[in-house]
């Protein structure tokens, strides 16, 4: 399967010759249905994941809080009434860290497809002009720097004359444009 004929990127090969109206889309053995549901799957488990953990360390944060507050407390009714909030809010963690690991192996799993479908989708695109995120953050300002390197150097140091004799450099009138 080659790409159109008018992308200028793509070199010709034998092949394009070949297959030159050959207008194939590439497919994948991921169907869009799967696709689309493994998407969705991984951005509410990334959701709830990132939540929780987000949570938990909020929750260690007034744990330790806590900690010191009994260690301070004389009141045994206050200590008490303290020790049954951090006990909740240490069972409330171990639940939200249950659902996190939860929503961690649902995301992974629902990326794996993800990446199944973009490598296969991406060896088709494989000699395109952007194949990488390296490439396409690189490629061309790399291109450019290069011109421009070449260039700011010929402006400094610019190509010497021909060492040669010429006809015309021996003629009279040569003389006079020699150094307009």
């Amino acid at each position: 399967m080659e790409v159109h004929e008018t992308i200028p990127w793509r070199l010709r090969t034998r092949k394009s010759a070949e297959n030159r109206w050959d207008y194939n889309l590439p497919v994948s053995r991921v169907s869009q249905a799967s696709l689309n549901q493994a998407s969705a799957t991984f951005e509410v488990n990334k959701q709830i994941y990132d939540n929780n953990n987000a949570m938990i360390e909020t929750n260690e944060a007034t744990i330790k809080k806590l900690d010191n507050e009994i260690l301070a407390s004389d009141d045994a009714i206050h200590t008490y009434h303290l020790a049954q909030e951090k006990n909740a809010i240490t069972m409330a963690n171990g639940n939200m860290e249950a659902q996190a690991t939860v929503a961690e192996k649902e995301w992974k799993q629902a990326l794996k497809v993800i990446h199944e479908h973009r490598g296969e989708i991406g060896d088709y695109y494989l000699e395109g002009p952007h194949t990488t995120e390296f490439k396409a953050l690189f490629g061309w300002p790399m291109v450019v720097a290069g011109g421009a390197a070449i260039y700011w150097y010929l402006q400094r140091n610019p190509l010497p004359r021909a060492p040669f004799s010429s006809l015309y450099r021996r003629r009279p009138i040569s003389i006079a444009f020699r150094n307009a």
